[in-house]
């Protein structure tokens, strides 16, 4: 196996201005931290902020025995490692399997720490680790800190384990599949755990639930060796729980987006869509990777598509089910699904990894680009891509080292922050990283303004470094004076560009004039340095 190290790194990279991308060196003093746990081979799957906002980061490594087995490291928010926790920062488990590499993790209102892991599409049980809020084992949980379960009834099936989610009453989810070679049949299943490691009767039956969305939506008695999984898990109001993954079909050997949800008893909702299962199918393969909820309960989706995951897609869906044709750029040819697709380089590899949603609806998603680059894109809340974010839209890797992969993201809205975690191979060698991207300004404040017949924004407000201006009309010149409270006039410029550099211009409350054709708007602005 190839030596591997480990590379945390932490990039900032400003909203508010189109081209620049800087390391956040507030963060290990440069914006990177380097791990080697294992001197062989490690990586991360996983990403979980703390309530205290501190990061924790889930992977495998190879042990001195050659098996490879969960990890966790938590960093304080200056990028050092956090020496109350574990051993030095890290804690290394030990599921005794060999083949690891499904891991996830999940903290609770407690501060107790759940990592899961199984074998990746191999046989062999499910294991559940709790660790205390020091990153000790907890040894009141499970036998001596690892409980083991299973889904099998023989020895031949094939259990995997594929999303986890700590629930906020302390409640845990493990969602996985059960493949059964003598029937060649594909199921999903669902376990809701107490927080002490018991299964949670009143869930599923003596807490398991276990279904096919393939005979829910067709309403039929076989699925014909077809397959389904799951990614991703929400949380939604009343405990219900919404699921997005794939179904792929033995037959076409296609995948399509699956998205099913279930009531708080773990039973298929039929009031989502068609049985409690939502499929659509644009693309020869595609899939969910990225699922969340924005404040009006809308679903957004995103995932790769094409043969060879060959591009990425968005789309939303409404809270019952139905597809949102008001989504994004385009539009099926039925007319009732709006999407964005995103492809930046014909026929290479590229997809969506992972999205969250901002506090103000917009959305990002993490991951990988064309040319083998880690991707974080910015949209509207409409699926639109905000050209102001990065260049273009978007930032990449490019400029550091190709070959990252993008696994995983999580929001850290209190700091500003996105993190990123994946892998990154190439040059003989391979090892892992972390990212923190700056997800920009929160445009909660925008001023829209109508001006005769011409409309047009200034955002944001509050501004930093730079205020933009959003649809001047057949661009017109754009008059700016900026005022002090006094009504002294500290800034004045006529402008055709989009965007104005007010660096120079001290924090404060300020008064902005502007407008064109001889109309002019008067707003109060804050600028935040």
């Amino acid at each position: 196996m190839k030596k591997t190290l480990l590379s945390i790194t932490l990039t900032a990279i400003s909203g508010l201005s189109m081209y620049a991308q800087k390391y956040d060196n507030t963060f290990n003093n440069n914006g990177w931290v380097n791990e080697n746990i294992s001197n062989d081979y490690q990586t991360i799957y996983d990403l979980s902020v703390q309530a205290d906002k501190k990061l924790l980061a889930t992977g495998v490594y190879l042990d001195n025995n050659q098996m490879i087995q969960p990890f966790v490291i938590r960093y304080e928010k200056n990028g050092s490692r956090d020496n109350n926790f574990g051993n030095g920062g890290i804690q290394k488990l030990s599921a005794n399997a060999k083949g690891i590499q499904s891991v996830y993790a999940g903290v609770n209102s407690d501060g107790l720490i759940y990592v899961a892991s199984a074998k990746d599409g191999g046989l062999g049980p499910i294991y559940l680790f709790r660790l205390k809020p020091d990153g000790t084992p907890d040894n009141q949980f499970g036998n001596n800190g690892m409980l083991i379960d299973s889904v099998a009834t023989t020895s031949a099936d094939n259990e995997g384990l594929t999303a986890m989610m700590a629930q906020p009453d302390k409640k845990i989810l493990l969602v996985g599949t059960l493949y059964k070679p003598d029937i060649k049949r594909t199921d999903v299943w669902v376990i809701r755990y107490n927080e002490d490691g018991s299964r949670d009767n009143s869930f599923g039956v003596n807490g398991l639930s276990k279904f096919n969305p393939y005979q829910a939506y067709f309403n039929s008695g076989t699925n014909n060796r077809d397959a389904q999984g799951i990614n991703r898990i929400v949380l939604l109001s009343g405990g219900r729980i919404l699921l997005g993954g794939k179904f792929k079909s033995y037959t076409q050997q296609k995948e399509d987006f699956l998205i099913v949800r279930l009531n708080s008893k773990g039973i298929l909702d039929p009031s989502f869509g068609q049985q409690g299962v939502v499929l659509i199918g644009m693309q020869d393969i595609e899939q969910v990777s990225g699922m969340a909820l924005q404040k009006d309960s809308n679903i957004v989706i995103g995932g790769p598509c094409g043969n060879g995951y060959s591009a990425m897609r968005m789309f939303r869906l409404k809270p019952n089910g139905a597809p949102d044709p008001t989504f994004g750029t385009q539009v099926t040819s039925t007319g009732n699904i709006g999407y964005n697709l995103i492809d930046l380089e014909k026929f290479a590899n590229q997809a969506i990894s992972d999205l969250v949603v901002l506090p103000d609806d917009r959305i990002m998603i993490g991951g990988n680009g064309s040319s083998n680059r880690l991707v974080v894109f910015r949209f509207s809340k409409n699926g639109i891509i905000d050209s102001t974010y990065g260049k273009n839209g978007f930032i990449d890797s490019s400029t550091k080292q190709q070959g990252h992969g993008c696994n995983r993201i999580a929001l850290d809205n209190s700091s500003g922050r996105l993190y990123v975690a994946g892998s990154v191979s190439g040059n003989g060698s391979s090892f892992c990283y972390v990212a923190a991207v700056k997800i920009g300004q929160d445009q909660t404040s925008i001023e829209s303004l109508a001006m005769n017949s011409n409309t047009f924004r200034i955002y944001p407000n509050p501004a930093v470094g730079e205020l933009r201006f959003e649809d001047i009309s057949n661009g017109q010149m754009l008059e700016v004076s900026i005022l002090s409270v006094c009504g002294k006039e500290i800034y004045k410029t006529q402008t055709q560009q989009n965007v104005i550099d007010i660096s120079a211009i001290p924090s404060g409350i300020y008064l902005i004039k502007t407008g064109f054709a001889g109309a002019m708007y008067s707003a109060r602005l804050i600028i935040q340095h």
